[in-house]
């Protein structure tokens, strides 16, 4: 476990490094230019960089994991608090189940 952590953290800080020295590369080779252009220039170079070293994470489709179902059973079991202490507990039950099975 903690080989890993470690192997991770010296990948992590060679990324760094290959990251900030390209930057700095790509960075120094820019000609004196405008404070517009140089912004431009600066963002392009950076996003490159940041593409070529780091990569990129591919979204993904996130399903709700509330439905309006158990929606409806936590509003029941909020109104049914403070009065029947049983049917709390059931509600609060059910309301678990139905948001840890998504």
């Amino acid at each position: 476990m903690i080989d890993h952590c470690i192997r991770r953290r010296c990948v992590n800080l060679s990324r760094r490094r290959r990251f900030r020295n390209a930057l700095f590369d790509a960075l120094h080779q820019l000609s004196e230019v405008t404070p517009e252009d140089l912004w431009k220039d600066t963002k392009t170079v950076l996003l490159k960089v940041a593409r070529e070293t780091i990569g990129s994470v591919r979204s993904q489709n996130k399903k709700k994991w509330i439905s309006g179902e158990t929606y409806a059973t936590i509003k029941e079991k909020r109104e049914v608090k403070g009065k029947d202490k049983n049917r709390y507990q059931e509600l609060k039950a059910e309301v678990q189940r139905k948001a840890q099975s998504g």
